[in-house]
């Protein structure tokens, strides 16, 4: 499924074929399973919950929201009301890599994995539970903020 300069808010429902996303003038929403997920210049928010496909988010002008099952999750290129949104990206059997961009400051965040690592270019506290990692910024960080679950999968936050 391919999708091309839609203006508006935009909804797919997709099963066993992979969506691409581009130069959408509103939200994204996309859900489905068994499939893929690429995105890129999207002015508003995006919203995706999907399994066993990788989900690439570039260049997004609002909040983002991922669900994601044994399938890795990268973002880059935020703009907008994204340097000051709630982001919120959850994965299992997988890894998340998060790039926030250096004009958008330091973002407060929120980082969890589980039989996986972190790492973070970010300053932060950590602090290790058996097979659980956390690492989360000072209270009270103004902007945007981050939160990143990764089950049995690997974060990286880094700025760019």
């Amino acid at each position: 499924v391919t999708i091309t300069g839609a203006g508006g808010d935009t909804r797919v429902s997709s099963s066993y074929a992979a969506v691409r996303a581009s130069e959408i003038t509103g939200s994204l929403e996309v859900q489905g399973t068994s499939m893929g997920v690429t995105a890129d210049n999207v002015s508003g928010a995006i919203e995706v919950r999907t399994s066993y496909e990788g989900v690439t988010l570039r260049n997004v002008g609002g909040a983002i929201s991922v669900v994601n099952q044994s399938g890795a999750v990268n973002v880059s290129g935020l703009r907008g009301d994204a340097l000051t949104a709630h982001h919120a990206i959850e994965t299992s059997y997988a890894n998340i890599a998060f790039d926030f961009p250096r004009e958008g400051g330091a973002p407060a965040f929120q980082l969890e994995t589980t039989y996986g690592q972190i790492g973070s270019d970010f300053e932060g506290s950590r602090e290790e539970r058996g097979s659980r990692q956390l690492m989360q910024s000072a209270p009270g960080a103004p902007g945007a903020s981050i939160t990143l679950t990764a089950r049995n999968g690997s974060i990286q936050l880094r700025q760019r």
